[in-house]
Parts: C-alpha cells; sequence; structure tokens
C-alpha cells in the first residue's frame, strides 16, 4: 500500500522489517526488486529479483521484470534468457514477448524483433487498437523499419586531389543545406 501512495522509502523500510522477520519471501525480495528498478538502482534490483527467483522460479511475473532491468543493464542475452523463462511459464505475457522482441532487436537480429512486435500485434487484435501492448509493438516495428531505411553516408573532405569538376576555394568553407529533403553540398 505504501508503494502504490508513492511512498516508496516507506514501502522499502516496511519490506526490510518484513525480511527481518523471515528472510525467504520470495514476493517481498520480488518488490523490492521492483522498486530498485523503477528508482534507477539496477544492480540492486538484480540482486532483490535473482534471491526471489532462486527462491520461487514459477512466477512469470518476476522474471519479466529482471528482464526489463537486464536490459537497462545492457546486458541482451541476459535479458533474453529472463523473457524466454517467462514466456515459458506464460506463452502470452505481452510484455515478456515484447522485451523478447526488444532482445532481438539489441543483439542485431531487426527482422525477428518485427516478427515477434507483429506477432504480438496481431495476437492481440481482439483488443482495442489503442491496446498498450499492440500501440507499442506497432509503434516499434514503424521505428525498427525506419531505421533499417535510413542511409549513412559520410566524407570528411580530405582528399588531396578532386575529380568530377570540383573546384577548390580556399577562402570559402564548404556549404551544406537540406533542399526538398536532399542535402546539398
Amino acid at each position: 500500500l505504501l508503494a502504490q501512495r508513492d511512498d516508496i522509502q516507506g514501502a522499502l523500510e516496511a519490506f526490510t522489517a518484513a525480511l527481518d522477520r523471515e528472510l525467504d519471501l520470495p514476493d517481498v525480495l520480488a518488490a523490492m526488486g521492483e522498486l530498485s528498478y523503477q528508482g534507477g538502482d539496477h544492480e540492486a534490483a538484480e540482486r532483490y529479483l535473482h534471491r526471489s527467483i532462486t527462491l520461487d522460479d514459477s512466477v512469470a511475473g518476476i522474471h519479466v521484470p529482471r528482464g526489463s532491468n537486464r536490459l537497462d543493464l545492457g546486458r541482451a542475452e541476459l535479458a533474453q534468457e529472463s523473457f524466454e523463462l517467462a514466456l515459458g511459464l506464460e506463452r502470452t505475457h505481452p510484455v515478456a514477448r515484447n522485451g523478447l522482441a526488444w532482445c532481438a532487436y539489441a543483439l542485431g537480429d531487426s527482422t525477428e524483433a518485427m516478427t515477434i512486435y507483429r506477432e504480438v500485434d496481431d495476437s492481440r487484435r481482439q483488443l482495442a487498437e489503442d491496446d498498450p501492448h499492440r500501440a507499442y509493438a506497432r509503434a516499434q516495428i514503424e521505428r525498427i523499419s525506419d531505421h533499417e531505411e535510413k542511409v549513412v553516408w559520410t566524407d570528411r573532405f580530405e582528399r588531396e586531389q578532386l575529380k568530377n569538376a570540383w573546384l577548390v576555394e580556399q577562402s570559402e568553407r564548404v556549404s551544406v543545406a537540406l533542399v526538398d529533403g536532399a542535402v546539398w553540398i
């Protein structure tokens, strides 16, 4: 109740008092892990969630925040493992499926990521269009598609000899402008 009232410090104190009485409370450890995650203390969150899972690994709802935390720690392979464990327990968990897609993208497999996002969208089509999991999946598909279409072009203009009728004016700098969606140099 304290956490729901945004009294995070009070909630952590209450959970700590509960752990002082009984160390093996996986729900309390998971809740402390989630609060630590929300507070930005990812290392503490990992420790709490790991301890909770060692006591009871049968709850998908604990593997999912651990996967999200591992993503924030930059450990995509471990996050993928957590999301897969969650999906093994609850095959249709939308956050775990979206997290798994994000892991695929973070590990460089855009095609797999978009496939998983499309599956999330398709599996929830009986729900409203503004369902948060569907909306997230569709937004990520669009973002990844846009990212895949981008072309990177760089030129440091360090050539000594210019070709194709380019001229060098030593007193002028290179001017760059965006004209009708194209870069003109």
